[in-house]
């Protein structure tokens, strides 16, 4: 539900669900400062009335709304709205444009866990750390996305949101971002906030989001990123793909795995559906190196480099590869070391990584 307060030049609106508010000012005529409460399923009529709508308020606090030929009645019960926190310390995060905001969302959060059992992973992560950019942050253990915002800030935070924040879209222009430096946020209703920090988001007409974080420890995701993938394979994405589409209904339709045997200038992908003893395989153009490796002599202490094979035959759940690597295009650069090893694709601000799944030649070693 939401409730509104209206004064003389606009209108606030409030909605809520215990775990988000937000808040809205909307511009009104009239001289009113009567609070009403409505309930969400009167959503629907509101949004096909057109023209202006009108409010009349009786002293019951009756509400009748019209607009054209439509008329809504309802009772302001406004009893049982929860009571917005009360934060006397905000501190500044970081600023972002809502368009750039919402373009992160859009690649990180479809890595998010829906894991009940994993609360910290059904967020998404944001953090700031002394000498870094601010990073944004989903993963769900299998698959990780990871985009960074330079800033000028030097403030250090870390916040978990829940990856369902509505109204995230409905912010325009330059969005602010703050932090709940209390302990313990302050509310008058007794099953909101409770022991729960929050976060605000403001853009630039006033539009506020406030968010209760999740309260667990997100993982150390830097310890799974691999540094020293020394494979790397070149390729067309749309070409990879288009394959995942032909060799779908091939593949094993549990582990929906798709081997990728790798070589100097292609690669094959196979999907074999054990259960109907069925398989496809389709060649696609790629460009793969591998990096020397740097070694040491026992007795001379000498170092040199030694060239290292660059082929490999690996298995990922090719949904899985379309979630974390679904938003890029053209030619990428996948960076890869050992069939058990996480597999990696980084541009100037982004990194993704996935983890492979076992093939059966390596089950058997």
């Amino acid at each position: 539900g939401y409730k509104g307060l209206i004064y003389e030049q606009y209108r606030i609106l409030t909605a809520s669900d215990l775990k988000f508010f937000a808040t809205a000012k909307i511009p009104f005529s009239g001289a009113h400062q009567i609070p009403f409460g409505m309930a969400k399923t009167f959503l629907p009529l509101i949004k096909d009335m057109s023209g202006d709508i009108s409010f009349e308020i009786d002293k019951g606090n009756k509400v009748t709304m019209k607009s054209g030929k439509d008329t809504l009645k309802f009772d302001a019960e406004m009893d049982d709205f929860p009571k917005e926190p009360t934060v006397k310390d905000w501190a500044y995060a970081f600023s972002i444009e809502a368009k750039e905001l919402s373009e992160i969302l859009s690649e990180i959060l479809p890595n998010v866990s829906n894991d009940d059992l994993r609360p910290a992973m059904t967020g998404f992560n944001i953090r700031k750390l002394p000498g870094t950019p601010v990073f944004f942050c989903g993963t769900n253990g299998h698959v990780l996305a990871r985009i960074s915002k330079e800033t000028l800030i030097n403030n250090e935070f870390e916040m978990i949101l829940p990856s369902n924040v509505p109204l995230m879209k409905s912010l325009t222009g330059l969005v602010t971002v703050e932090i709940q430096n209390d302990e313990v946020p302050k509310t008058e209703h007794k099953d909101a906030y409770i022991d729960k920090r929050i976060a605000r988001f403001t853009d630039e007409t006033g539009f506020e989001i406030i968010v209760r974080l999740i309260d667990e420890r997100y993982p150390q995701y830097d310890n799974a990123i691999p540094t020293d993938n020394f494979i790397q394979t070149t390729m067309k994405m749309e070409d990879v793909f288009k394959s995942f589409e032909k060799g779908k209904n091939f593949a094993n339709q549990t582990t929906h795995k798709v081997e990728f045997i790798v070589s100097a200038d292609k690669m094959n992908l196979m999907y074999e559906g054990i259960d109907y003893s069925r398989e496809y395989t389709q060649e696609i153009p790629c460009t793969t190196i591998a990096l020397p490796e740097e070694v040491t002599d026992a007795e001379t202490k000498v170092k040199s480099m030694v060239d290292r094979d660059p082929s490999i035959h690996i298995g990922f759940n090719f949904k899985m590869f379309k979630t974390v690597f679904g938003s890029l295009k053209g030619d990428q650069t996948l960076l890869m070391s050992y069939p058990n090893r996480a597999v990696t694709i980084q541009t100037k601000n982004k990194l993704f990584l996935l983890m492979p799944v076992l093939i059966n030649e390596y089950a058997k070693i």
